[in-house]
């Protein structure tokens, strides 16, 4: 399974992972664990909103002046 690792602060993805829950481990500290779907993409940098959809969106674009 594919998990986002998310800061618990500021809502963005730090990284992802490859994980099977079967084995212990833990994300590191201040940061949660967000299972993606089959079909969501997410990488870092991406912001989590677990409350709408899609729930991982880009960062936003930077001024180009």
């Amino acid at each position: 399974m594919k998990w986002a690792i998310v800061d618990s602060e500021s809502g963005m993805v730090t990284n992802t992972v490859l994980w099977d829950p079967q084995d212990p481990w833990t994300p590191p500290i201040g940061t949660h664990l967000v299972e993606l779907g089959q079909r969501e993409v997410c990488s870092p940098g991406m912001t989590y909103r677990p409350d709408e959809d899609p729930r991982f969106v880009p960062p936003p674009e930077p001024d180009a002046g």
